[in-house]
């Protein structure tokens, strides 16, 4: 089973992280995929990656009212997230209240990340998160909750593109049957803009080097958009940025 990269679920890469791909890497351009419609692959793909006993193929609760963002290379999914808007949050409901994270209209949570092995130490995790960022922020969020398995790699991600941690440790009862200690994590997009715009830049850097850049923005949306959503129609490196 491929070994993933991720926010919220029950699998994550260790702290022993290789600085370079493989050789023979495969390069070429990713394409930033976000739609409102969760399609067949990814949710395979996700289910993969987040095993439990009480796992199934079929799509989660939060699923319909999500926003579902993925970097793909031709027909392969590189990487996942899932944005969700407003209350009842992700994280309060598999916490049952426990984490105390603010909810609203303007509060969106990034949940279910994962990054496909063959795509790791790329910097798509960062990256993923930004693009799960500017989406939040192109709806009108004001706050993005998230949260991290406590020890893992993912933290000092996290704090590089601007979450800090918001609530006290909890238990997370998740719908696959696992159970697990997160430390839940808020976003302040207002005062990290600057901040992703640099760190957009970063992951370009990085992903260039190793011999990929980041395409055309292509989105599906079959739900009405919220008054005053503007979309990008610009590719993901420029939206990021602006």
């Amino acid at each position: 089973m491929a070994e993933a990269i991720e926010a919220e679920g029950t699998a994550e890469l260790g702290d022993n992280v290789p600085t370079a791909p493989p050789v023979g890497w495969a390069v070429g351009q990713l394409e930033l995929h976000v739609s409102d419609q969760i399609s067949e692959d990814e949710m395979f793909a996700r289910a993969a990656y987040f095993p439990g006993p009480t796992q199934s193929l079929t799509s989660e609760d939060f699923d319909s009212r999500s926003v579902h963002i993925v970097f793909r290379h031709g027909n392969s999914i590189a990487a996942y997230i899932r944005l969700t808007e407003g209350p009842p949050g992700v994280f309060r409901t598999w916490s049952r209240g426990a984490a105390m994270l603010t909810e609203g209209p303007d509060v969106a949570d990034l949940s279910r990340c994962f990054v496909h092995h063959r795509y790791r130490r790329l910097e798509l995790l960062r990256a993923v998160y930004l693009a799960g960022l500017l989406e939040a922020s192109q709806r009108s969020m004001r706050l993005v909750n998230t949260v991290y398995t406590p020890g893992r790699y993912l933290a000092g991600t996290l704090r590089d593109i601007g979450f800090a941690n918001s609530s006290n440790e909890c238990t997370s009862f998740e719908p696959n049957g696992n159970t697990r200690i997160c430390q839940p994590m808020t976003c302040d997009l207002l005062a990290s803009r600057a901040l992703r715009a640099d760190q957009w830049e970063r992951c370009e850097r990085h992903l260039a080097s190793n011999g990929f850049t980041i395409g055309l923005r292509h989105e599906r949306f079959q739900r009405q958009p919220q008054a005053g959503v503007e979309r990008a129609d610009c590719t993901a490196g420029a939206a990021v940025a602006s």
